[in-house]
């Protein structure tokens, strides 16, 4: 037992539980033979300072207490070192990737999606059968695939690349993890490193940045009941043998 409870306590908290000073610091949540369920007081004072969602998935370390990084680290997040999009140098951060997925391809879609959303909250994360990351910029839909260099087998690359070309036209485009990558993919589609990105994404929302809320058009607003009707229009066409 690492509790530092008083040995009065140790050897009688099965009978009569905690001692008075004890029970300032600890409150008996459970005892059984050669068991002793403890609270900390002071963890629980703690948790009052706990200000994270757990379901985020991606932190910036600097940006965490010291109470926060426990807590989250607890709940199976994973400490990582990555270079931002605007950054060379790297920086640490907690993750929580999602199944199957690497802490590169993982850390990528975040740092995507947190750019994309300084512009729009209509952005959408996927695992399968769609790109990585879609977002609606000026009523196009943009998708994002995101490639750690790992599929070798050339017919499973062009057969994503032939799919999103009929789903998304020239509205889609690679990002890779590694510049050691950008030559496979650039013979496909256009290809750019996560330092080229927000330029990138800057393109699609240029003459949008000062546009006030009051010059989007009420009719267009009512015709797009909602953000997956839009993104799954042209997917139904295809599908149906009919043509955008």
């Amino acid at each position: 037992m690492n509790y530092q409870i008083c040995k009065g306590c140790y050897r009688k908290i099965h009978e009569y539980g905690l001692c008075e000073e004890c029970k300032e610091k600890y409150d008996l949540v459970g005892s059984k033979t050669k068991t002793i369920v403890l609270r900390n007081h002071d963890y629980a004072h703690k948790d009052v300072s706990i200000d994270v969602d757990g379901q985020k998935g991606f932190f910036e370390l600097d940006e965490l207490n010291e109470d926060e990084i426990k807590y989250l680290i607890d709940r199976g997040y994973l400490i990582s070192a990555h270079r931002d999009l605007k950054s060379k140098r790297q920086l640490t951060y907690l993750l929580y990737p999602r199944y199957n997925e690497s802490l590169d391809h993982f850390f990528l879609v975040k740092a995507i999606e947190k750019y994309v959303r300084k512009y729009t909250t209509k952005v959408y994360l996927y695992q399968t059968l769609h790109p990585d990351i879609i977002f609606i910029a000026k009523n196009k839909i943009i998708a994002i695939e995101i490639e750690t260099g790992k599929i070798n087998n050339n017919k499973i690359l062009e057969n994503k690349v032939n799919i999103n070309n009929k789903l998304y036209g020239k509205y889609w485009f690679f990002v890779v993890t590694s510049k050691y990558y950008k030559n496979k993919y650039k013979k496909y589609k256009s290809t750019y490193n996560r330092f080229e990105v927000p330029k990138v994404i800057r393109k699609y929302f240029k003459n949008n940045e000062r546009r006030s809320k009051q010059s989007y058009a009420p009719e267009k607003k009512a015709k797009m009941t909602s953000d997956f009707k839009l993104i799954f229009k042209h997917r139904r066409r295809i599908y149906s043998g009919n043509t955008p």
